[in-house]
């Protein structure tokens, strides 16, 4: 059935998740960490961080992997094959293993984690130690514990607008113009290299703000540092799905949703803006994304984002808000 001709009202929200290093979206049988070596000599027992597993709206799988005991010929720059046989041992040790493999992706030479078996819509890999390997990093080579990871962050109980202004490359129009008053003119046409959102969200979230930013959260003391300018020169791309309701032509109530549209935006940086502190007003916070064209993992070039108009069974089948 054609649901493509519906008219959108409001936002319900957006969810947001980081890219694998290469820029590539994660998949539940590709999702990148680093690349070359990585200093595991800190990593003892006794600091042995986390893995976070989540398929689909399943329930969170969250374990110690302590790759401390692996067999690495130089700790200070353990490789990607080190790495790979140390953490499916480590995994293989656990009561439950959890539902992933990890090895050497044959394109980028990265770490590479699939799930072992099942397929899922999405997967959330998050923890420490996922982050200290690089996934959800800029370049896969950041021994930072961020613990963001590949995780989703949800803005469905925050967004109140989203702007989605294209970035335009103008149209010029070249004449050439002879002594005798002819004149020949081309026309070159505009073009869109991609798209500038803005979202306006009604609460501070801090852990939204590194996922767009950059810099550590700390959910235990409840803070939030930053990125230095340094750091800000390697942003981690991420995607965003965006979620309307539609409505048939006609007068309906609000309850009467017809279908959903969902925006996904395939690559995108961002900042946050300015904020304003006032007597008796609220203060939104306002990110600023920028949205290129976006490689995928075979090489082909895709558009900055893809609509695609959901029925209600299909949207239900996503259940955004329990992923």
């Amino acid at each position: 059935m054609t649901i493509n001709r519906k008219e959108n009202f409001g936002v319900e929200g957006f969810r947001i998740q980081r890219n694998n290093p290469d820029g590539t979206i994660p998949t539940y049988d590709r999702m990148l960490g680093l690349g070359g070596t990585i200093d595991v000599s800190g990593l003892t027992g006794a600091a042995t961080e986390n893995v976070v597993i989540k398929e689909d709206n399943g329930s969170v799988d969250d374990q110690v992997i302590d790759i401390s005991g692996g067999t690495f010929a130089d700790p200070t720059n353990a490789t990607v094959d080190e790495l790979v046989t140390a953490l499916n041992a480590a995994n293989a040790l656990l009561g439950t293993p959890q539902n992933w493999t990890a090895s050497k992706d044959s394109a980028t030479n990265r770490l590479m984690f699939a799930l072992t078996s099942g397929t899922a819509t999405k997967v959330q890999l998050y923890g420490g130690l996922i982050s200290f390997l690089g996934f959800g990093a800029y370049s896969g080579a950041a021994p930072t514990f961020t613990r963001i990871g590949l995780k989703i962050v949800q803005g469905f109980d925050t967004a109140k607008a989203i702007a989605l202004p294209k970035n335009i490359k103008d149209k010029e129009e070249v004449e050439n113009e002879t002594g005798d008053g002819s004149l020949t003119s081309v026309i070159v046409n505009a073009i869109v290299k991609g798209i500038t959102p803005a979202l306006t969200c009604a609460k501070n979230d801090y852990e939204l703000k590194q996922m767009v930013m950059g810099g550590v959260y700390d959910s235990a003391n409840n803070e939030y540092e930053p990125p230095t300018i340094d750091e800000q020169e390697q942003k981690s791309a991420f995607h965003i799905e965006i979620f309307s309701p539609a409505y048939d032509q006609g007068s309906n109530l609000k309850t009467n949703i017809a279908g959903w549209e969902q925006l996904l935006i395939r690559t995108v940086t961002g900042y946050e803006g300015d904020i304003a502190k006032e007597v008796k007003t609220f203060s939104d916070i306002i990110l600023n994304l920028d949205a290129t064209e976006y490689t995928d993992e075979n090489g082909d070039k895709l558009a900055a984002y893809q609509e695609k108009m959901l029925t209600l069974a299909e949207y239900e089948a996503l259940d955004v808000l329990n992923v």
